[in-house]
């Protein structure tokens, strides 16, 4: 009787809306009257179709469906958004079918429809250089060649960055569904919708369509197998409003059918995403110079050796990267070795030698010589740095003990931030720091001792930008189902709509609220941790913070096992659980958590757009384990802003914060005195002077990477955390504990 009542309420909000909202039907007409100014022109999609795949004249159906394809695998890859694909599609299509171009332009056309399309849609900083551009493609022309291209592509079709595509009308159709159906009725998401049609683009018979009748089709499609009332009325009612025939939408609902029943067929050759990173990884591209520029054609990796290599790049494009030594959010970079600045002087020291011989009019023989002394330049650079790691490695092996030569550990103290000012890691700001360091881990020991009235006036310092206790949580009443939620280091472009299965899951207060503890650990992830035998001096602690779900139970003496919170990136499902896609990581991940039980797992979800997919996996595995796990589960909204805010107070505003520094503000909420283990940035033991690898629970002989440099700025967090515990206001533990 209850859903009875809810129905026939349902259906007397519809007739009084007429189904769906004016000013939306108000879009809809109008933008129907719009999409005819952005088709492509039916004859010469005609000549496209009858043009022979062998004609060298002519750019027949199959070439132009193959350049579709690469042009989804570039947008995978660069991260642009769907928009992008669907305008850079348009473009193509309208350009092929009025002007005649011969097979060979059309890479140089599909990439220079795709770079117009990325200026209109994509925000400046996410939009990939030219030259970027047409060396990842693998295409043989030059920038100018491109620049000209699009000049010409500008003039031809009169480009406007608000082209009506069928895009336009799919988000528009799914507004329109999403504003009037009950919420006990399912729907598929917009992202696979968006797929769909991506897929539809990729065969130029569904180019005929019109925008408006092709997203309607799509939809058509999608609902007809879930068979409500509630979903064909609205469909029959857009129908009526812009004047599409039962013929029309039935004739497109039947090649869209086929078309993924195709898609999905094992013969169907796809967009390979993969090949393209194969190719040329991100890694591979940031470490070839501008001599590699001209070279016609890469090295490709053969697809064979795929399982080789897996291990090493497979994660390089996925949505969060590698967390830092301190438990940072994640960047998606291997980087490189040499910092930029280095690289960049040795590069310009060697074209400048080169450019002088030229103008002296010197032969080949010259410009071979100049080439070598750029070459000898960077074999010194080399020899200095191996001469440091020399000095540290001798002094390691000639002293084993500080009580028999207090002068070794000194020397591979400064020799270690030596190499770090070397390789640009650290900024001179960091020298008079050393010198602390130094006297604290070195020569006389330093005795720390707690300043309740520091920690008391930095705490008062975050609390007057943060509101940590009711921004920790979303809680059932502070959203609603449908609401959009922005991602804080993402393009504001992005969105992710609660769901009813994510609601449920939110907590009914902040799990922190009226929570209060003497002596806090917060314990980071840095490599300075592995046989510091710390762990039970941090289970000692009322309350243990702990970052992206480290390991505990193989590590216990080194950093104890006792988690009251957990940071949870939804990354670590694809990076470790293999996104739950089999039984076996479903049981591996619900064990692990069992293990928190009575824990915080404090989850960002947004935090970065590409996390998305991979929070509705989360969300919907713990919908469908609700009561079986006694972890209290904690979803931050839009915290990010506050807390940047309030550390660019102090000179820190990095790409992301790392995760370390974050539980250290969140920290603050809840304890009186905050001991901090596990933060140190850098890839040698301050103590005895030998590497230390990145995470202390790295395997055995990993080398300390620098790929945070792309998104964090480690050293200068220690520095300002290094600061507060001379001052007394939080312990920062940088010894062994025993």
């Amino acid at each position: 009787m209850v859903h009875a009542g809810k129905r026939s309420l349902f259906w007397a909000r519809m007739k009084d809306l007429h189904i769906i909202d004016s000013s939306l039907l108000k879009e809809l007409k109008l933008c129907c009257v719009k999409e005819t100014k952005f088709l492509p022109k039916e004859s010469g999609l005609k000549l496209m179709e009858s043009a022979s795949a062998k004609d060298p004249n002519g750019v027949s159906a199959k070439c132009r469906d193959a350049r579709v394809e690469d042009l989804w695998s570039l947008t995978s890859f660069f991260g642009y958004s769907t928009q992008t694909f669907v305008q850079s599609v348009s473009l193509l299509d309208r350009f092929l079918t009025v002007m005649k171009v011969q097979p060979k332009h059309l890479p140089c056309i599909g990439v220079c429809c795709l770079h117009i399309a990325a200026k209109m849609v994509e925000e400046e900083g996410n939009i990939s250089p030219t030259h970027e551009l047409i060396r990842i493609s693998q295409s043989k022309f030059t920038v100018s060649d491109l620049g000209r291209m699009e000049k010409i592509i500008s003039e031809k079709l009169g480009v406007e960055p608000r082209a009506v595509t069928a895009l336009t009308f799919l988000h528009l159709y799914y507004r329109a569904f999403t504003s009037v159906i009950p919420p006990m009725e399912k729907m598929p998401s917009i992202v696979r919708l968006e797929a769909q049609l991506k897929a539809c683009f990729c065969r130029l018979a569904f180019s005929k369509a019109k925008p408006s009748v092709l997203a309607l089709a799509l939809i058509a499609h999608e609902f007809e197998t879930l068979k409500t009332m509630t979903l064909s009325k609205i469909l029959q009612h857009l129908q009526k409003n812009l004047k599409i025939s039962d013929s029309l939408l039935l004739h497109w609902k039947g090649l869209v059918a086929s078309c993924m029943a195709a898609y999905c067929s094992s013969q169907c050759v796809k967009p390979d995403h993969r090949k393209l990173v194969w190719i040329v990884s991100r890694r591979t591209a940031q470490s070839l110079q501008a001599n590699h520029f001209r070279v016609p054609i890469l090295p490709t990796i053969p697809e064979g050796s795929w399982g080789e290599i897996e291990s090493e790049d497979s994660f390089e494009d996925s949505s969060s990267g590698e967390d830092s030594p301190c438990g940072s959010p994640g960047s998606d970079g291997e980087g490189i070795f040499f910092p930029a600045s280095f690289l960049k002087s040795r590069n310009f020291f060697a074209t400048h030698v080169l450019k002088m011989t030229l103008l002296t009019g010197k032969n080949t023989k010259m410009v071979r010589i100049a080439k070598a002394l750029g070459l000898v330049i960077l074999c010194v650079a080399v020899l200095i740095l191996s001469l440091i790691s020399y000095v540290s490695l001798r002094k390691d092996n000639l002293f084993t003990s500080s009580k028999y030569y207090m002068g070794g550990p000194r020397i591979m103290f400064h020799a270690g931030f030596r190499s770090q000012f070397a390789l640009n890691f650290l900024d001179p700001s960091f020298i008079p720091l050393t010198s602390a360091l130094n006297e604290e881990l070195q020569g006389k020991p330093y005795k720390w001792k707690f300043n309740k009235t520091a920690h008391y006036q930095q705490r008062k310092d975050i609390f007057n930008f943060i509101d940590i206790s009711s921004n920790f949580s979303l809680t059932k009443d502070s959203v609603r189902v449908g609401q959009l939620m922005h991602f804080d280091y993402s393009s504001h472009k992005y969105v992710f709509s609660i769901s009813n299965n994510l609601k449920s899951l939110l907590p009914d207060a902040s799990p922190i609220r009226n929570k209060h503890y003497s002596v806090c650990s917060v314990v980071g992830n840095s490599g300075i941790l592995t046989d510091s035998h710390c762990g039970p001096e941090i289970d000692q602690a009322d309350f243990v913070f702990r970052c992206n779900f480290a390991p505990t139970e193989v590590y216990s003496k080194d950093v104890g096992k006792k988690t009251n919170l957990t940071t949870f990136n939804p990354s670590i499902l694809e990076r470790y659980y293999n996104n739950l896609l089999t039984i076996q990581d479903r049981n591996n991940f619900f064990l692990n958590l069992k293990k928190l039980e009575g824990a915080i797992l404090w989850i960002p979800a947004f935090f970065l757009h590409t996390s998305a997919t991979v929070t509705r996996t989360l969300v919907d595995f713990f919908v469908e384990h609700k009561g079986q796990l006694k972890v209290e589960l904690a979803w931050p909204g839009n915290i990010m802003h506050d807390v940047n805010k309030y550390w660019k107070t102090k000179n820190l505003s990095p790409k992301r914060l790392s995760t370390g520094i974050l539980m250290y503000t969140l920290a603050n909420a809840m304890c009186d005195e905050i001991h901090l283990y596990g933060f140190w940035p850098f890839g040698w033991d301050p103590n005895s002077g030998k590497d230390l690898p990145y995470h202390y629970y790295d395997k055995k002989g990993s080398k300390f990477t620098t790929k945070w440099q792309e998104n964090h700025q480690l050293p200068n967090e220690f520095k300002l955390l290094y600061k507060l515990h001379r001052e007394g206001a939080i312990k920062l533990s940088l010894t062994h504990c025993s």
